[in-house]
């Protein structure tokens, strides 16, 4: 019986938050995008005459965001097969390439007429080869960047962002 009091004392508090929440615009959105890239080099072959094609990239996307926050957080995952030959088909050349990327952008002025964020991202990229071949370099990459717009009436605005990154290659 303790226990049923706990959950129904708990389950109230957790309702009453998020309607109050919601009631003020207060609240976290997740946003989620999962899409498929394909890019080919049209008229391109190789020494076989085969079509080369760049890549097939699958992509996972993930946003956090709240209208009462000056934070937003996202999450980016893609896996690209780097491929030649016909039909998407493998070849010895053939390998994956994975790239995550994790940021945070603060918003650190707003009005009417201008915004200024702040966004810190951390990007991971690897390269895979096929068993029995040279390992492929993979990397990490840094950068803060200033972003924002400046509005000049409600058709025209001046958008910027600047970055300024490392890189670390392993």
């Amino acid at each position: 019986m303790k226990y049923l009091k706990g959950l129904i004392l708990s389950t109230i508090i957790v309702l009453l938050t998020a309607t109050v929440s919601q009631a003020n615009n207060d609240y976290w959105r997740i946003d989620s995008d999962i899409y498929v890239e394909v890019e080919e080099y049209r008229g391109q072959r190789d020494n076989l005459d085969n079509k080369v094609f760049d890549k097939a990239s699958m992509v996972g996307k993930l946003a956090l965001t709240n209208p009462a926050s000056l934070w937003s957080f996202y999450f980016d995952h893609r896996e690209s097969l780097r491929n030649y030959g016909r039909n998407f088909s493998t070849s010895r050349d053939s390998y994956i390439r994975n790239r995550t990327q994790i940021g945070a952008t603060r918003q650190l002025y707003k009005s009417h007429s201008a915004i200024l964020n702040l966004n810190g991202t951390y990007r991971k990229e690897s390269n895979d080869s096929a068993p029995n071949t040279p390992s492929r370099s993979s990397g990490s990459l840094y950068w803060l960047m200033p972003t924002g717009s400046f509005y000049f009436n409600k058709k025209w605005s001046f958008d910027f962002g600047m970055r300024f990154s490392t890189t670390v290659i392993f």
